[in-house]
């Protein structure tokens, strides 16, 4: 079977490639790939494609989504958009001289390591740039190291951040750029646009979904393994604390769950009172949600990020803290009670407490949390995209 795979993959790139070459002749003009996920539009890709179509619009660019996505109408005001794995995107990736993304594996039609390393050398080679999906604060080498990973530009936010990247994921300092997240551009505060809100956005656990098993078989046994979890007895619990929701009620805060686009799954377990909504990643506009969100509650997300980025109030409750570093991701540069934006919290009643304390802050950070954020973030002057654009065209010029 995977040698017919592997024949039939051959033959599907032997023959586009002869129209790519035939085509190329026509149309020699230079073609940028851009995506995040195959059915996501909301993050560094999409705010880079936009800038791209604004300021660059010489720049033949083009946005990847899946057949069917409801981003597609979205994306299509924006720029051109082509469907992930139709005979256009095939042909187009084949031709292109760029392609950036927030994730291996989509822009690639036949996959990254294969095409790379034993098809590539025959097609135009490509700056493939890594716009990451958040700041890497964990170690995730062995997803995105150098060694695993097909990126020869890596896009960084914090000069501590590119330090880890070249000192633990293996790549060289050149290909390490501290230019700032494209989506940061769009992250401007707007005090007319916040509510009485409270976001909280657990992330993921890779022992709890893996995500490469998309069978129905697995997903029920996952599900009924899941309601037995640490991870699920602490968020259930939260989201019902009888304390909790009394406060909400009384001062008039609402609180959002968003669940990681890798436990979307498991929504459907969860229940709450009617102050707190429990929403999936794709339902809800993250970036949207974060300006109108007063306190922003998080495990270890990255968006916490984002949230001190735009001046909110962050807490952190980091309730499996032991599990979570033997089974999802090793601590890093980044120390939450060192380096955190917010206070730190291990228990049910311990983050009650300090979230208490918050809305009393009415939405003002303390000053020990702020000097934190203008420390780590090295850019707030809303210019990460032409940074980014200007890195990609300066490494063009040298190739050529």
């Amino acid at each position: 079977m995977k040698i017919l795979k592997a024949v039939v993959m051959v033959f599907d790139i032997s023959i586009t490639g002869t129209i790519m070459y035939l085509a190329k002749v026509k149309s020699p003009k230079s073609i940028w790939l851009i995506s995040e996920r195959e059915d996501q539009a909301q993050d560094n890709g999409v705010a880079f494609f936009e800038y791209l179509n604004q300021k660059h619009p010489e720049i033949e660019s083009y946005y990847i989504l899946e057949k069917d996505n409801k981003n597609i109408t979205k994306v299509q005001k924006i720029g051109k958009v082509l469907i992930r794995g139709s005979f256009k995107h095939k042909l187009y990736f084949l031709r292109s001289e760029v392609v950036a993304s927030t994730e291996k594996n989509i822009i690639e039609p036949w996959g990254s390591n294969i095409f790379y390393k034993y098809i590539g050398r025959y097609f135009p080679e490509k700056l493939r740039v890594f716009l990451q999906h958040g700041i890497t604060d964990k170690d995730v080498s062995h997803v995105y190291g150098k060694a695993v990973s097909p990126f020869n530009l890596f896009v960084t936010t914090a000069k501590r951040e590119k330090a880890f990247i070249i000192n633990k994921f293996g790549y060289p300092a050149e290909e390490v750029i501290n230019v700032g997240f494209p989506r940061y551009d769009k992250l401007v505060i707007n005090q007319d646009e916040k509510q009485k809100q409270i976001l909280f956005m657990p992330t993921w656990r890779r022992y709890l979904n893996d995500l490469a098993r998309v069978d129905k078989k697995y997903k029920e046994a996952a599900k009924k393994a899941f309601i037995n979890s640490k991870y699920y007895e602490a968020i259930q619990g939260f989201i019902n604390d009888e304390r909790l929701n009394s406060v909400l009620q009384k001062e008039g805060y609402t609180m959002m769950l968003v669940m990681h686009h890798g436990m979307n799954i498991f929504k459907d377990t969860f229940s709450a009172g009617n102050r707190v909504r429990i929403c999936g990643s794709e339902e809800v506009e993250i970036a949207q949600l974060l300006k109108e969100a007063e306190i922003f509650i998080t495990d270890y997300s990255s968006i916490h990020f984002d949230s001190a980025y735009l001046g909110n109030i962050n807490l952190y409750y980091q309730f499996d803290i032991d599990d979570f570093r033997k089974g999802h991701a090793d601590a890093s540069y980044f120390d939450y009670e060192e380096d955190g934006f917010g206070e730190v919290s291990y228990t049910q009643d311990e983050l009650i407490n300090y979230l208490i304390k918050a809305i009393s802050q009415k939405g003002i950070r303390k000053e020990k949390f702020s000097q934190r954020v203008n420390t780590f973030f090295t850019y707030t002057d809303n210019e990460n995209c032409e940074r980014l654009y200007q890195e990609i065209i300066e490494r063009i010029n040298k190739k050529e």
